[in-house]
């Protein structure tokens, strides 16, 4: 996952230094946002993984919620055309 994202910010970041498109500059600050807020560990580092607790997983919460109830990043959610 950490790694899946970090893809992800460089690929939207080139994309909007290509096309000027406000969506991928916004896409590339929710994802690091989402980096920094789930996937840094407490001692500073980042986790590889990111999964639900297992409260969330009994309270019905899917993989496209994060640990602190929103959703995900647009990163993560096709976009219509």
């Amino acid at each position: 996952m950490l790694y899946d994202n970090g893809q992800l910010i460089g690929l939207y970041s080139e994309a909007y230094a290509a096309f000027k498109d406000d969506l991928y500059r916004e896409i590339v600050f929710q994802t690091a946002a989402f980096v920094r807020r789930e996937m840094t560990s407490p001692e500073g580092g980042f986790t590889r993984l990111w999964m639900l607790t297992v409260k969330e997983q009994k309270a019905g919460f899917t993989s496209g919620r994060t640990r602190s109830g929103g959703r995900q990043p647009p990163a993560f959610r096709y976009r219509k055309t």
